[in-house]
This record gives structure tokens, sequence and C-alpha cells, in this order.
């Protein structure tokens, strides 16, 4: 469950799209316009109006969006060369109104960044989620991921939980790497979560990011 207010929230349950404007005493499913039961893989609002919903366990898979907390929703088929549908995993995420990406990965393989040998991308969009493309320079890899601005995200990859970092909107990433604390010692390595900010001000952003230690 994720509430975007006291009272409003969404939920993905099974493959299907619920919502909640009652603390989630009572839960609706999405209009006959949404997306379709048994087959969202991830969702995410911006606010308490505009979200958008993934569908990626079919061919072509397809992204729906709404402006009016899923009372009506539109929808853009995918059709990426080489992105076919039936995936395992994959995430939707917006930075803002504009600015968003998609991670996914297939069903089989493992996450080598040495190889590339899966089919996991990233797709981004800088037009709301009309038009998706494949980000330049993917490495490879599917993690859960988060942005903050258009350009400033992270990505956690399992199953090791590496978080890598990009200033370029997904164009290129770069490993972070944090020793432990030497009051944890004997502790050697670190596994991350996704960092968490909370606006203080315009473009200042407060909390580190979240590091737990093995």
């Amino acid at each position: 469950m994720h509430l975007l207010s006291s009272d409003v929230g969404w939920a993905v349950m099974q493959g299907s799209f619920y919502w909640t404007e009652n603390g989630g005493a009572d839960w609706s499913i999405t209009s006959s316009s949404g997306p379709p039961r048994g087959q969202i893989s991830s969702a995410f609002f911006l606010d308490t109006k505009r979200g958008w919903a993934l569908s990626c366990g079919a061919n072509p898979w397809a992204v729906f969006s709404t402006t009016n907390a899923g009372a009506e929703w539109s929808i853009t088929n995918l059709n990426i060369p080489g992105v076919t549908g039936d995936r395992a995993d994959c995430q939707i995420y917006f930075a803002d109104s504009m600015h968003g990406w998609i991670s996914l990965d297939s069903k089989s393989g493992s996450n080598d960044l040495s190889t590339k040998t899966l089919a996991t991308s990233v797709l981004v969009t800088s037009d709301g989620g009309l038009t998706w493309s494949l980000a330049s320079n993917d490495f490879g890899a599917m993690g859960n991921i988060r942005f903050v601005t258009a350009t400033d995200g992270w990505m956690v990859i399992p199953p090791s939980d590496e978080l890598y970092l990009t200033r370029d909107g997904a164009k290129s990433w770069s490993k972070v790497s944090l020793p432990p604390p030497k009051e944890v010692y004997p502790a050697t390595e670190a596994t991350y979560d996704l960092p968490n900010f909370k606006i203080a001000s315009v473009a200042s952003f407060q909390s580190p990011i979240q590091a737990l230690w093995a």
C-alpha cells in the first residue's frame, strides 16, 4: 500500500490495481478503461491525481496513465525493437509529470554486468509516457529505481543489492560504495536500500542513503 495523503492511496495486488480514499478501509478496482485485472506489474503516482501503471506480462506490453485519480485512463502500447513482453520483473517510476523510467528483466538467466547476456533494459520517457526509448549506454541490469529529479536517480541491483547512481537521467551509471563504519567491525561489506529524500525547500533534499551492513 502506498499512501499519497492521510486518506488517499493505491496498491497493486495479484496483478490488479486498487484505489482507496479512506485510508484503506475500502478499496475500489480501476475503471473499465484502466489497467486490466491480473496484468499489472508496477504502478507509480506523483500525487493524488497523476499516475501510471505498467503491464509487462504480455506482448505488446503497455503503460496506462491517468490525471484524475484513475477515473479515466489512457493507454500506450510499447513496441520497442529487442524488448518483448512476458517479463519476470519490471518497475515504473516518474520524477515529475514528464520524466519517467522503466526498469525490466527477462524470465531466465542472471544479471551479469560483465557479459550483458540478458535482455535487461532501462527505458526512458520525457513526454509523460507517450513515447519510450532505450536508455543510451544501458549496462544490462535490472533493479529497483528511484529518481528525485529528471537527472538524479539510483538503482539497487539484486541479488547482492549493489547501489548505482546516475546524474544524467540513466544515460550512465556509477557504483556507489560506502565503507562500513568502524563501529560495526568485523563487518566488511555493505548492502543498500534506495535512498529516501524529504523536501525541505526548493532543490533541497535531506536524509542520507540508508545502508544495511552485512
